[in-house]
């Protein structure tokens, strides 16, 4: 007798095979997915053989630098990236060239703060002539740095992932090869940066200027370059302060613990970061779909929450045996791995509303979720640091995320549901 295994599956996993949220990043966000797995099993190997193989201070260094060019990224004008998803979505391609324009001029001023930033440090805190040499490097490449994401963004919003894919992933074998070549073999942080720079600009750059001489120069219209501008400066304003918010951790501790603790911190969160930056790219294209249709599905909704509880709990439980068998002179980091992971519980929500009030500009819901969460998380830094030490960082970095999903809650009314 013949059984019918599909009436006893639940209508609310049946609506899934039917879900056009589920269905769409099934379809377009696999790229984005792989070179994010890619990323992470290339990544994760590096930091499994440096952290068992190369010095503390070493690692430390290479993350600190890292730390400080991420923190200064609330100065490279990322709105404008943000606002050329939104038009060449809808079939505006000519921005990319205003926008590359203004992007590259705009970021200079990150190119001075990194090198003010590097002369303070070593003044006051620490004198490095590695640190300082390497700061020096990663300052002047700034703006060059601003304008590969500009155009890794316009791939996107064409929609072109495939090719956005292969992009990603030279870059991604340009970093790892130097990192392990020069790293390892030659223990040289400032070789290291300033050849990974050089290859990885000359190599964007010349995509971009072959993507810009394609662009049909005719169809540019000035009112419509200047709302993207306004917009994506918009975005950028109200972005500054998130930036910030999301990135001080680490320069904190690496300034304050030291690049050693640095090390036991970032390898502590190590696997639940991964989860955690492997969630924006898997529901990204939701942005792209959302900039043009207005509904959302309920089921995909109770989708993600499901999966974030499963991924929570298999954090938990695989963690501990992660850092023992893998990293175990960095065992006693396994307290911050497991606080961390409760933001596993808030973020995926939290991004596919996000995207959603994005894609609707809802300026409004956008700049409160922007502004109230990240400007509480940076009052109560100093404190719950204090009281807690590193792991007041990570407290205040889940207290950020149940803030934003509450205004996300309260703005429920604006959601359309399918």
């Amino acid at each position: 007798m013949r059984i019918n295994i599909r009436k006893y599956i639940p209508k609310r996993i049946k609506k899934l095979y039917h879900d056009e949220d589920l269905n769409y990043i099934i379809k377009y966000s696999r790229y984005d997915v792989i070179i994010e797995l890619l990323s992470f099993s290339i990544g994760f190997f590096n930091s499994w053989f440096f952290a068992n193989y190369i010095s503390f201070e070493l690692y430390g260094n290479y993350l600190f630098i890292l730390n400080i060019n991420n923190f200064f990224g609330f100065l490279s004008f990322s709105g404008i990236s943000q606002s050329l998803i939104q038009v060449t979505s809808k079939g505006y391609d000519s921005f990319l060239i205003t926008a590359t324009k203004k992007l590259f001029l705009y970021s200079q001023l990150g190119t001075f703060a990194i090198l003010i930033y590097s002369i303070i440090y070593n003044l006051f805190f620490e004198f490095s002539l590695v640190i300082f040499f390497c700061l020096i490097i990663t300052g002047v490449s700034f703006p060059f740095g601003c304008v590969i994401l500009l155009y890794q963004n316009y791939l996107f919003g064409k929609e072109k992932y495939k090719k956005r894919f292969l992009v990603r992933s030279v870059n991604l074998i340009i970093l790892n090869l130097s990192i392990f070549i020069l790293i390892f073999f030659f223990r040289n942080l400032i070789l290291y940066f300033l050849l990974y720079n050089i290859f990885q600009t000359t190599f964007n750059l010349y995509l971009m200027r072959s993507t810009i001489k394609h662009i049909d120069k005719t169809e540019r219209d000035p009112n419509q370059d200047k709302n993207a501008m306004q917009y994506g400066m918009m975005l950028t304003k109200y972005g500054i302060i998130p930036i910030i918010a999301s990135n001080i951790n680490g320069l904190i501790v690496g300034m304050f613990f030291g690049p050693v603790s640095l090390a036991f911190y970032t390898v502590g969160i190590g696997l639940s970061n991964k989860l955690i930056v492997l969630t924006r790219p898997s529901l990204s294209t939701l942005f792209t779909k959302y900039s043009k249709e207005s509904k959302i599905s309920k089921t995909f909704i109770i989708f993600v929450i499901c999966f974030s509880i499963f991924l929570f709990f298999a954090v938990q439980i695989i963690l501990p045996f992660f850092l023992q068998i893998l990293f175990p002179f960095y065992i006693s980091s396994i307290t911050y791995g497991r606080l961390h992971t409760f933001i596993i519980l808030i973020l995926p929500i939290n991004v596919v509303f996000g995207y959603y009030f994005r894609g609707k500009i809802e300026e409004k819901i956008i700049k409160l979720s922007i502004l109230i969460p990240n400007i509480i998380s940076l009052i109560f830094i100093a404190p719950l640091l204090l009281i807690f030490g590193i792991n007041g960082l990570i407290l205040n970095e889940i207290f950020k995320n149940v803030f934003t999903l509450i205004i996300y809650f309260i703005y429920k009314n604006k959601i359309e549901f399918s």
